[in-house]
């Protein structure tokens, strides 16, 4: 939806009333696969974390099928604030997704179009995302500067595994900021498109 989709109905210059049930649809579908996977990169994070700090207490936590009963609470979550607030809707005007439908019509900025769950959560993925690999970034530091043997450092691929992480969550953090941001003041077009590709990069 947010790659496809938007790129179609972007160059159609579509707005809410030309499609409303496909934009309506999609916007609905589109804010609960972020909110499902936005947490689940919560859990990937702590995941990661603890593997390279307690791999054993990462394998108790995280062993077997507790993965996937881990996996079920993000996506009740998604659906249950999906299906209580209001979607995203596309906007050819800014080829971008928004709560107000008639964004650059008639602005509203934080009044009646605004998703007061979309920003807890928003936030709480910069902050939560934030403090994750901080702690984890601290904790890595003085490990690998306290032991001296190979055993206790950090293998390559786990190395990489992290990087891979951080790189996801920087750009869901960008996206998650800008969107923020987005819901209360008039920004450039070039933050508009750079939160979009901020949300298509994390995909």
């Amino acid at each position: 939806m947010n790659g496809l989709e938007t790129g179609i109905l972007g160059l159609m210059g579509a707005v809410f009333c030309d499609y409303p049930t496909l934009i309506y649809t999609s916007g609905s579908i589109g804010l609960s696969l972020w909110f499902a996977e936005t947490s689940a990169e919560l859990l990937l994070a702590i995941n990661r974390c603890l593997e390279l700090l307690n791999p054993k207490l990462a394998h108790d936590i995280f062993k077997g099928n507790r993965t996937w009963w881990l996996t079920v609470v993000p996506s009740i979550y998604a659906v249950i604030l999906s299906l209580s607030t209001a979607p995203i809707l596309f906007t050819g005007l800014y080829f971008s997704w928004f709560f107000n439908p008639y964004v650059g019509y008639n602005d509203d900025f934080g009044k009646i179009y605004y998703n007061h769950a979309h920003t807890i959560h928003d936030t709480f993925v910069i902050f939560g995302l934030s403090a994750i690999y901080i702690t984890f970034s601290v904790l890595l530091t003085i490990r690998t500067n306290s032991y001296s043997t190979s055993t206790h450092q950090p293998t390559l691929a786990q190395k990489m595994t992290f990087m891979q992480v951080v790189i996801i969550s920087f750009f869901n953090a960008m996206a998650a900021g800008i969107y923020i941001y987005m819901q209360t003041v008039r920004i450039s077009d070039a933050i508009i498109i750079a939160g979009t590709y901020a949300w298509l990069f994390a995909h």
